[in-house]
């Protein structure tokens, strides 16, 4: 270790899932299709995959003038997979916790100022984790986390909060359950953290709300099928936690599903990212656009990146790229209007990211 505040755990393999880096590679491998579980019939309730013709039109749409590049920090986190990231606005920075490589599950605390990475050094912060998830909370100017893989076999429950100087756990009367691989996003508009899915032995399709104080389940009449492995996304434009994607024991989901505060509402589309879980969004509030890189399915990782403007989604070729990756983070800087990558795991599931991207004009 590099010292205290660079906290390991070290990653012990759980029965019967020895062979796996964490919990979800565990649960992902449920879903590929040489999987007995995996090939048991489930309801789906998605559209029709996309059509040669369909992606064809997509093609059309593709050029932009948006652009990855990639910054080379002095100094940065070490490679790692399974962090989470969120924007806090009001300091102007991307903050990162936590994560797992090979051998380790971190519990460290980073910051991005636009230019270079910086460690913290607090005096309370959560237990070593990884999948857990992370949004900023821009009414009391906190970052929240919430659960995750605690690296020795057991998911979490526990709530921290940052405030830029130290992690603070509350101790709410209601919560989530345990689990990890769930998505979060802050409606500024609600001024709620709105939480989703998840998995811990079973998949969750839960709803839950966060107002600074206390969880609220919530209990929509319409929801989606249990997943985890998604990702959340709040577009302030038109006041809607967007989600797409995710893996259950069936397969991976190419869904796109949309949370107004009282109810959620899938998106029937013509064209759409191919299914995918271990992806990341964020939402460009500059363009009103929310942007996904990555993820994962049963033939690899993707190195895609797509736009979510309300109505369809469009896909993007840049100039430049970060490479086939899942497990990595992604947040917007509103301040710069850049959305900030970091990590991930490559294309064949042995190498970790220290690599940190930039998507914008």
């Amino acid at each position: 270790p590099a010292g205290w505040h660079e906290v390991y755990r070290k990653a012990t393999r759980r029965d019967p899932a020895q062979r796996f880096a964490s919990a979800g590679e565990f649960h992902r491998a449920l879903a590929r299709p040489e999987s007995p579980v995996a090939q048991a019939p489930a309801l789906s309730l998605e559209p029709s995959p996309p059509t040669p013709l369909s992606l064809a039109l997509a093609t059309q749409k593709k050029k932009t003038s948006m652009q990855w590049r990639q910054r080379t920090p002095i100094k940065h986190p070490s490679a790692r997979v399974g962090h989470a990231m969120a924007y806090d606005s009001h300091r102007q920075r991307v903050v990162l916790f936590g994560g797992q490589d090979d051998s380790y599950v971190f519990a460290s605390t980073w910051e991005w100022d636009g230019g270079n990475w910086a460690e913290y050094t607090p005096s309370n912060f959560p237990s070593p984790r990884s999948d857990h998830a992370m949004a900023y909370d821009s009414r009391h100017q906190r970052v929240v986390l919430f659960g995750g893989w605690d690296g020795s076999g057991d998911n979490l429950n526990d709530t921290w909060e940052w405030d830029g100087n130290n992690w603070m756990q509350r101790n709410p009367s209601s919560s989530p359950s345990r689990r990890s691989d769930h998505a979060m996003a802050y409606d500024s508009t609600r001024q709620r953290v709105v939480l989703f899915g998840g998995h811990d032995g079973g998949y969750h399709n839960d709803t839950w709300e966060w107002d600074g104080n206390n969880w609220t389940p919530r209990n929509p009449s319409t929801s989606p099928p249990g997943r985890s492995g998604h990702a959340l996304a709040y577009d302030s434009n038109r006041q809607r936690v967007v989600l797409f994607g995710g893996v259950d024991r069936s397969g991976r989901f190419f869904e796109t599903w949309e949370w107004d505060g009282n109810n959620w509402k899938q998106r029937f589309l013509p064209d759409s990212p191919p299914r995918r879980d271990d992806h990341a969004m964020a939402y460009d509030s500059n363009r009103q656009r929310v942007v996904l890189f990555g993820g994962y399915d049963d033939n690899g990782r993707f190195g895609d990146t797509w736009e979510w403007d309300g109505g369809e989604w469009m896909q993007r070729i840049p100039s430049d790229s970060p490479s086939r990756r899942r497990g990595h983070a992604l947040a917007y800087d509103s301040n710069r209007q850049r959305v900030v990558l970091f990590g991930g795991l490559d294309d064949v599931g042995r190498n970790h990211f220290a690599e940190t991207w930039e998507y914008g004009p």
